[in-house]
């Protein structure tokens, strides 16, 4: 069912370096090849090939240091199209934020109508000491922590020819998002909207493909802390907040399905 030798592109968006010592050293364990891709988002730090590959990450590698900071959102929007730019061979693209870990990085076989494969994720967010208790054998289920489907689009194997469509689109509407965003004061989950942008935008555009869900755990995700500020936002905290952020996620999704009904329909 797997192909051992697919195309892989691994997109690693960082903003404090230090995160890369729990993130790269996993990558080397999966067993096979892909490209790794390291988006720095943090104009203040400059990260070198000698740091990745002393974290332990030996095989194909692009760098790419940004001039500014372009937060969450955006930066994942270049680094999409770093891929283009840089002429990297790869059918398939996975997301990996700067403290997280992917656990297995093989491609099922399927058919040309799958645009995304989505698997399970486990979420650590209570106890420091599970980071420590990582290992391969998560891939057949969580431990520790909550473990369950990942809708976001991290971790999610996402093809590449539509992905890359989808950041050419956004990036025309860019404006018009970012006036949503900015409406509240919390910070807004970026991996669950951009997950969401993404299908919405493959039903309108691509009405013949959908995602597949897989029963499998590849991706560990670390959400411990409880910082008031993070990534230059209030961090969501009682129940006005998190109204707030709902409310926002509705704009958004609406003005991105306007956005995109209207290109469809111009097509």
């Amino acid at each position: 069912m797997f192909k051992s030798k697919t195309d892989l592109i691994v997109v690693l968006t960082v903003f404090d370096a230090d995160a890369l010592r729990l993130s790269v050293p996993p990558l080397q364990k999966l067993g096979r090849s892909f490209t790794l891709i390291v988006y720095n988002d943090n104009p203040n730090q400059v990260i070198e090939r000698r740091t990745i590959r002393h974290f332990g990450w030996h095989g194909s590698l692009h760098i790419i240091n940004s001039d500014k900071n372009y937060g969450e959102f955006e930066s994942r929007i270049n680094a999409i199209k770093s891929v283009r730019e840089l002429n990297v061979s790869g059918n398939w693209i996975i997301f990996l934020d700067q403290d997280d870990v992917l656990l297995d990085a093989c491609v099922p076989d399927v058919t040309e109508n799958i645009f995304a494969i989505v698997q399970n994720a486990t979420i650590i967010s209570d106890n420091i000491t599970d980071m420590f208790k990582i290992n391969s054998s998560w891939t057949d289920g969580g431990e520790y922590g909550k473990n369950g489907p990942h809708f976001e689009i991290t971790g999610t194997i996402l093809r590449r020819t539509i992905v890359q469509e989808f950041a050419d689109f956004i990036t025309d509407i860019l404006p018009k998002l970012y006036r949503d965003l900015r409406h509240t004061r919390y910070r807004v989950p970026i991996a669950n909207l951009l997950w969401g942008a993404l299908k919405s935008f493959v039903q309108i555009r691509h009405p013949e493909m959908s995602p597949i869900y897989m029963n499998r755990t590849n991706y560990v995700a670390i959400k411990l802390g409880n910082a008031p500020v993070k990534y230059g936002r209030r961090t969501p905290n009682g129940a006005n907040a998190n109204a707030a952020i709902s409310e926002t996620i509705k704009r958004f999704m609406k003005t991105f399905e306007s956005a995109a009904k209207i290109v469809a329909q111009n097509a």
